[in-house]
């Protein structure tokens, strides 16, 4: 039960991660099958651990956290999931998933696996968004074709091809 996980939390941080994880592919089956009642207190708790100022998590620890968490709201309706991932990139303290590689001063890997996560859960084949996401690629698409067209006329045009 979600109870003995806070116990776990409590003892084990590490332990409590990968639970935590593990309830939020749950989760996402919840969500997937449109039971939010059944998903909501994994949901709830995932909250609290990513949004705690007072977390004993790491970085390592709270990245797949946050992932699952995103998974978990792409498996449910576009409605309630893009505005609780929208919230997650609004409230979620951005020290809690950098990570130290050499590579930190380019770029942060654990930053781009939830951005990557958060791709898939909108277009992803296994996405309960896949037909609004893709609608949105297909008219992002048309304008950004749109524009290159009339980009070509105008540099042809000026080219006197």
């Amino acid at each position: 039960t979600l109870e003995q996980f806070q116990l776990i939390h409590q003892k084990s941080p590490a332990t409590w991660s990968k639970g935590l994880q593990a309830l939020l592919y749950v989760a996402g089956g919840y969500m997937r099958y449109n039971k939010i009642d059944k998903a909501m207190p994994i949901l709830d708790f995932a909250r609290k651990e990513l949004y705690s100022k007072t977390t004993k998590l790491l970085a390592i620890q709270l990245t797949p956290i946050a992932a699952a968490y995103i998974h978990a709201l792409g498996q449910g309706s576009p409605e309630f999931g893009l505005k609780q991932i929208s919230e997650l990139f609004q409230r979620l303290n951005p020290a809690h998933v950098w990570d130290n590689f050499l590579t930190a001063k380019f770029y942060s890997r654990f930053q781009l696996k939830l951005v990557e996560e958060t791709v898939l859960a909108i277009i992803g084949d296994d996405s309960a968004f896949g037909a609004t996401g893709q609608r949105w690629l297909e008219d992002d698409e048309f304008i950004v074709r749109r524009q290159i067209h009339r980009d070509m006329k105008w540099l042809l045009h000026h080219a006197g091809a």
